[in-house]
């Protein structure tokens, strides 16, 4: 279906939306991978038509199934440093949530992810996002404004501190002396205005 709607245009708008419901119903793991490559591929050939479910392709960062967890984070990065799909914030959550997986080998390919590829894509990325990303972590932000519900910010909580702590230490760690200081001044800055 999926190389059926890379050949037809008219019928991709009805079958994206099967796709995309499919990450979320199925419990089968390879039929999740497999809707991920065909929303991949169409969203490289149709942007605009898959754009609006990239939230629910990154859900699948939380998925039970760590292959699925690793298919999601390659699929994404793909996507973002091909520049078929602009980073937002609330996607550069779920990759910082990504980097603390419980499974080792998913943490490590996600912070590959993250930091080789999509940084050295946006050298500013992380200390863009940094604090926010503290404010989100700790549950201090406003999920309305980033277009989030209650369940999907549960399902990407970071709930141990010393996974937290970890996630802020690896993103400070690539960051240099420079960009520290600014970000410790705009830390000021956005901590005493609260």
């Amino acid at each position: 279906i999926g190389k059926l709607c890379l050949g037809r245009r008219d019928i991709t708008n009805t079958f994206v939306a099967a796709f995309a419901h499919v990450l979320h119903q199925s419990s089968d793991a390879t039929v999740k991978c497999n809707s991920l490559i065909v929303l991949c591929d169409l969203c490289v050939k149709y942007t605009a038509t898959v754009d609006s479910y990239v939230m629910n392709m990154s859900d699948c960062f939380a998925d039970s199934s760590s292959i699925v967890r690793r298919q999601a984070l390659l699929i994404m990065t793909r996507l973002i440093a091909e520049d078929y799909i602009k980073m937002r914030s609330l996607l550069l959550f779920r990759f910082i949530y990504s980097i603390v997986d419980k499974n080792k080998d998913v943490s490590n390919f996600a912070q590959s992810c993250l930091f080789d590829v999509l940084n050295n894509k946006d050298p500013k990325l992380l200390s863009q996002h940094f604090i926010d990303a503290l404010f989100y972590f700790n549950d201090q932000m406003d999920l309305q404004a980033l277009n989030e519900d209650l369940s999907s910010h549960s399902l990407f909580r970071i709930p141990k501190k010393e996974d937290r702590i970890r996630a802020y230490g690896m993103m400070i760690s690539r960051m240099n002396n420079a960009t520290l200081f600014e970000l410790l001044q705009l830390s000021c800055v956005k901590v005493f205005r609260f």
